[in-house]
């Protein structure tokens, strides 16, 4: 992924593609694929993928890694609201 942010375009895309063939579920993998989706104007494309990720992700304790954000940010909610 670090190769996408230094502009090394086709280096990040070799490293990512091996990444994906040796964990499907790589962060830096699909993130590389999704930088490269919203550069070619792909960003509904993009965001469907990291939504399928976040979705798809495991946490320890159980639930999606969206479930688990979800609940951090209730938690931060309750903290910032005024009681009754």
């Amino acid at each position: 992924m670090l190769a996408t942010f230094q502009g090394k375009q086709e280096e990040a895309r070799q490293h990512a593609k091996r990444a994906v063939a040796l964990d499907p579920m790589s962060f830096g993998g699909r993130m590389v694929q999704v930088l490269d989706m919203q550069r070619a104007g792909k960003g509904d494309l993009a965001r469907q993928m990291v939504e399928r990720g976040l979705k798809s992700q495991q946490v320890p304790g159980g639930g999606s890694l969206a479930d688990m954000m979800k609940r951090m940010m209730l938690k931060r909610q309750r903290r910032k609201d005024p009681p009754g």
